[in-house]
């Protein structure tokens, strides 16, 4: 809906008292975007504390400003279409003020867009051009009831606000449950859109005693009883004490006497300490007939037109308006801004009116609403298809799987699961069609596999069982082929890959009897209406999985994970054939492109293995434009990933480029909504975001990446965050931890066979076991763990990650005091990362090499190899390795007798480790810088109460009155990192908010 804010009513400061710090934040909000730097607030609270009081007191703020106001409402227990508070929005505003209409507004037609991302940047355009005209504030009312796709939206918008003067206010219940689709978005609109939180909590003893003086002016005493009777039964909730002052004024226990007011003894007051019994007990006095009017119209939903109102009641309009006056005047009903229709009051009255229905009476009211809505010229499939379903009638199922494909359509896939899922319950009763429901669980597991690894293999299992039930071999052969990929039998992965391959071909040889029966048992199910108006048919259900003779388009996504396991030269030779049989039976270049998007992508990680760039690039290429053109915004984010993984490797010092991929990476994966946002452990780890912030010496970053994603991780995936958080581990010197990473990466050790995991993880791992065993001193150990990287590189003939495994090689020689073979096997690192050349790895190639030469005394070779690796890792933007490279140039400094030269390298070196947390880099500046200066000088002073250096930057920068933000701008830090910091402080130092720290800080000279 749509209002111009100076339409609105100021605000009585009676509804706003208790809440100044509440209500100044939330102006400043609307002053803040009103001067073009945009704002975002998300209101919490219970039920009936003021939110909706508050927004309305900020409403009448921007008024001042002549702002218009777009309000979108959520709700519960009523048929809410995806993108509903959004759609309100569109629909409620009035034609002048439109800029540009978003697809949103044409969503109750067939709902078909082109992507969810041309349909999120049309809602984003349309608010801009609005904001242009004039200030704008948008309203979001109950997002607790929000679905996903509402969610997604918000989200993207709220991420691009930028300078636009626009004021986005978001209110929701607090206490919300895990489940809660709100639960887990809140983390990224604080974090991503900069969402401001203010928490509204119920009133104090003193709010509430306030309010009572400003509207009763009582005697003390009286106004003492009354605050005490109002707080103990209210809990201080704002709402629940209207309710209660209301009932005391009606039943005369507050009344006026001769021009003032009075009150009488209340325990003589039948009040209940229950506001829903409160509403209950002021509905009885209204009578029945009203309350059955209102009962239909709580059926119907928080707002009621008036003409579906009174089909649904039973009565004609003018006895209808007849009641309908009468709750207004007792405070239960509301206007809305639209004279066809009525809202009522609060949330809690709707629900105590729906609450108090019995089952058959629901069931009744819900009938009439659905043949009412069913009259209609294009009735609304999610409300038809909510009524009819509460009603119990078997009408819903045609009518849910028409609003789950169209929410599918539309990218809202979390609510087309939701709509599925009740069909499939639906199916499952005695009589119902086993073959369909079966069918129906497939497709259910293919939508959540993103997402929600449990809920696909359980709706796989399902899709399993209901095949053998009713004899369907396709179903039955489809369903084990995923279910072999995402269950964990303990076997190895190569063993897996051949089961799904044996799988394959079973289906393969079916004939297509098996596909047609399948289609038919759906169509008998689901009328054709029902997909003659969606412009689909039941194939959209069941694949056409034989649709091309002689291959079978399963082979696509198992080609990706032959090139994942390793096996890149099987998968370069299987994805050929696939292809080609593609192209030779499909006329269309755009279908063959659709149905091979994996296989390019197997193309480019394979040959990314095999050390071939430029060819892999190439298939980058396609393998993007393909997932482009099908908008699958999840797996287009993969393939940026991997891509940008790839750079790193042979184009590492190509900044700019590695930069626009990591944010068209991020830019995709944001606009996968719902379920179709990928939760493994592979996204943040193997596609590259990981190494990048490791490079760029954002360490801090690197391990909150790994660390989400271990807890989400699929069990296939879960080496990619443990190879990671170990390689970190490692870095700073937690050998402990980073022993148990690899232990759980890799429980067989050294013995692990190729083939039976990821190939780049589980090498990642096999060098970390070869690092921990050097740095013990465990030189034998060191030998397995290096014989048996040498294994899995001569198993697929992969080049990529070699470099490593030769510079291993000749750190194992050097520890062994074979210094000629060690530089034998640096020279064949240097000579590996120059063909095709690997930026990153020649920076370690070099300074081994250099290092080398220092110790055979061979000066000027050191000095130029030094030179060379650290010239690289300025260009590469590493910091981390520039340290590296300081070090082994003060080494050679010391060599040649340059004592101070080499102490100026040092404290260079030390001032880039210190923040990073690299104690064995810093171990060894400290060793280097004691031995020339006579004294191991101490380079981390004692600070009280055991803070560390970096918790006492932290608390400095606190004590002059940065924010948390402005911190992590300063530090380099992220927001959340530096909350840990904040939190570890006030822990250590046993005080809490920033101005006792900030005393502590004056107080220990630490500001």
């Amino acid at each position: 809906m749509m209002m111009n804010a100076s339409d609105g009513n100021s605000t009585p400061e009676s509804l706003v008292l208790g809440r100044a710090e509440e209500r100044e934040a939330l102006r400043d909000a609307v002053d803040l975007a009103d001067r073009g730097q945009s704002a975002f607030v998300l209101l919490a609270g219970e039920a009936g504390v003021g939110k909706t009081t508050l927004i309305r007191d900020a409403i009448c703020a921007a008024g001042e400003r002549r702002a218009a106001v777009l309000q979108g409402q959520c709700y519960d227990r009523s048929p809410t279409s995806p993108y509903g508070p959004w759609v309100e929005i569109v629909r409620g505003n009035s034609l002048e003020h439109r800029s540009s209409i978003p697809d949103l507004a044409r969503y109750d037609g067939d709902g078909n867009v082109r992507s969810q991302l041309d349909l999120f940047e049309s809602m984003l355009a349309y608010l801009d051009g609005m904001a242009r005209e004039q200030f704008l504030v948008v309203v979001l009312e109950d997002l607790h009831w929000a679905d996903q796709a509402s969610l997604d939206l918000l989200h993207f918008v709220g991420s691009r606000l930028g300078d636009r003067r626009i004021l986005i206010v978001a209110s929701y219940r607090d206490g919300l449950s895990r489940q809660n689709s709100l639960y887990q978005a809140l983390p990224a609109l604080v974090r991503d859109c900069g969402a401001q939180r203010i928490d509204l909590r119920p009133f104090s003893v003193e709010a509430t005693r306030e309010l009572v003086l400003s509207r009763y002016g009582l005697e003390d005493e009286q106004e003492q009883l009354l605050t005490h009777y109002l707080q103990s039964r209210s809990d201080g909730n704002p709402f629940f004490i209207r309710e209660l002052l209301r009932t005391l004024e009606s039943e005369k226990a507050l009344h006026r006497e001769d021009d003032r007011w009075q009150l009488r003894d209340l325990d003589l007051v039948p009040v209940p300490s229950l506001v829903r019994q409160v509403i209950d007990n002021s509905l009885t006095k209204l009578g029945p007939d009203l309350r059955s009017a209102l009962e239909a119209g709580a059926v119907i939903g928080h707002e009621i037109p008036f003409a579906f109102w009174g089909a649904v009641s039973g009565w004609d309009q003018p006895d209808l308006l007849d009641l309908v006056r009468d709750a207004w005047e007792a405070g239960l009903l509301a206007e809305t801004g639209d004279r066809s229709r009525l809202r009522f009051s609060h949330a809690l009255v709707r629900e105590t009116l729906y609450e108090g229905l019995l089952p058959p009476e629901r069931r009744q009211f819900h009938l009439r609403a659905a043949e009412y809505l069913l009259l209609l010229p294009q009735p609304d499939p999610d409300e038809v298809a909510h009524h009819l379903q509460q009603a119990g009638d078997d009408r819903a199922i045609p009518w849910l799987m028409r609003s789950g494909r169209r929410a599918e359509n539309n990218y809202a896939w979390m609510e087309a699961i939701q709509r599925y899922e009740a069909v499939f319950d639906l199916l499952g009763q005695p009589d119902g069609a086993t073959q369909a429901q079966g069918w129906l669980a497939y497709h259910i597991g293919g939508l959540v596999r993103f997402g929600d690894l449990a809920k696909c293999v359980h709706y796989l299992r399902e899709a399993g069982r209901l095949a053998i039930e009713s004899g369907d071999e396709l179903l039955s052969g489809i369903s084990s082929y995923h279910l072999e990929f995402l269950e964990n039998d303990g076997t190895g992965l190569e063993a897996r890959i051949r089961r799904m391959e044996a799988s394959l071909d079973v289906i393969v040889r079916m004939t297509s009897d098996d596909h047609q029966r399948a289609q038919k048992s759906l169509a008998a199910l689901f009328p054709p209406e029902v997909f003659t108006d969606l412009r689909t048919k039941p194939e959209t259900i069941i694949p056409r999985f034989n649709a091309l003779p002689g291959f079978n388009v399963l082979n696509d996504g198992l080609n990706l994970q032959r090139a994942m396991a390793g096996l890149f030269l099987e998968a370069l030779e299987k994805g050929r054939e696939y292809v080609e049989g593609v192209e030779s039976v499909t006329p269309s270049a755009s279908i063959a492109r659709n149905v091979c998007r994996d296989t390019y992508l197997s193309f480019a990680v394979s040959y990314h293995g095999l050390g071939k760039p430029g060819q892999s690039d190439e298939w980058f290429d396609r393998a993007i434009q393909a997932f482009q053109a099908v908008n699958h915004h999840a797996q287009l984010g993969t393939a940026l990933s991997l891509r940008l993984r790839h750079a790193l490797v042979y184009r590492t010092d190509q900044i700019s480029e590695r930069q626009a991929l990591q944010d068209a990476a991020r830019a995709a994966l944001a606009t996968a909504g719902g379920v179709q946002k990928p939760s493994g452990g592979s996204l943040a780890v193997l596609e590259g975001h990981f190494e990048l912030a490791l490079l760029e010496g954002r360490w801090d970053d690197a391990e909150h990446i790994t660390s989400q994603t271990l807890q989400r991780a699929r069990f296939w995936e879960r080496q990619d965050p443990l190879a990671a958080l170990g390689t970190l581990h490692h870095l700073r010197g937690e050998t402990d931890d980073a022993g148990k990473r690899l232990h759980a990466g890799l429980p067989d050790g050294p013995d692990t066979a190729p083939g039976t995991c990821r190939f780049f993880p589980a090498t990642q791992l096999l060098l970390l076991g070869a690092r921990l065993s050097l740095d013990s001193g465990d030189l034998d150990g060191a030998c397995s763990w290096l014989d048996a990287l040498d294994r899995w590189y001569e198993w697929n003939g992969a080049r990529s990650g070699l470099v490593s495994v030769r510079l291993l090689r000749a750190e194992f020689h050097r520890a062994s005091g074979d210094f000629d073979a060690a530089r034998i096997c640096a020279t064949q690192a240097v000579d590996l990362a120059g063909a095709p050349r690997q930026p990153m790895a020649l920076i370690p190639a070099k300074r081994v090499l250099g290092e080398l030469a220092v110790i055979q005394g061979d000066l000027d070779e050191a000095s130029s190899w030094l030179r060379q690796s650290l010239h690289l890792a300025d260009a590469c933007g590493a910091p981390y390795e520039r340290a590296l490279g300081l070090i082994a140039r003060a080494r050679l400094e010391v060599a040649k007798g340059n004592e101070s030269s080499a102490l100026s390298l040092l404290a260079a070196a030390r001032n880039i480790c210190l923040p990073l947390g690299a104690q064995p880099a810093l171990q060894q500046i400290e060793r280097l810088d004691g031995r020339l200066s006579g004294v191991v000088r101490q380079r981390t002073p004692e600070y009280p109460a055991g803070l560390s250096e970096r918790e006492v930057e932290v608390l400095r920068l606190v004590a002059a009155g940065k924010s948390n933000r402005e911190i992590a701008s300063e530090l380099f830090l992220s927001v959340r990192t530096i909350e840990r910091h904040v939190s570890n402080i006030y822990t250590k130092i046993d005080r809490r908010g920033r101005a006792a720290a900030t005393s502590f800080a004056l107080q220990n000279d630490l500001a």
